[in-house]
């Protein structure tokens, strides 16, 4: 549970001081997991997409003549 002196603390920071704390979270995130913080989520699973479709496009279908 997050105190109330917690709550006023970041409120009275303003908005870009929150985002530069979070940021500064994801950035340790994605250090500790190994992960490239500067690569988005959604350019990830593009690519993950993008070999997983090329993987099936080599392989031929069982029914398909050889």
């Amino acid at each position: 549970m997050i105190s109330v002196c917690s709550i006023r603390f970041w409120q009275s920071q303003g908005d870009l001081a929150i985002f530069e704390a979070v940021t500064e979270m994801l950035n340790d995130y994605f250090l500790i997991r190994g992960l490239n913080a500067d690569e988005s989520g959604l350019q990830r699973t593009v690519e993950n997409f993008e070999k997983h479709k090329i993987r099936i496009s080599n392989e031929k279908a069982p029914f398909e003549s050889r």
